[in-house]
């Protein structure tokens, strides 16, 4: 799975029924890269944080980041979990 986290669907509201994209690059990676133990979310954080646009998930790493998503506020949890999600045969 690719990701974009540079320019990502971020939730408008509650609703979830509008998205504009963000960069959440900074926040995913630094709370990966804060409150995950592990070499795999020390990777996968630098992997985020260094990206330019396109990140390439394999399936153990997009089953970390949807994982650690209890981390992040409503907003960015509930869109990478709903981008994960419907996107996983990409």
């Amino acid at each position: 799975m690719k990701i974009n986290f540079k320019k990502f669907p971020l939730y408008t509201g509650i609703s979830r029924q509008k998205t504009t994209p963000m960069d959440i690059s900074l926040a995913v990676s630094e709370g990966l890269y804060g409150n995950i133990p592990g070499v795999q979310a020390h990777s996968l954080a630098m992997k985020i944080y260094q990206s330019d646009g396109d990140v390439e998930l394999d399936v153990a790493e997009m089953q970390l980041l949807h994982r650690s998503m209890d981390l992040f506020v409503g907003i960015i949890a509930d869109s990478v979990r709903d981008y994960i999600d419907n996107h996983k045969e990409e």
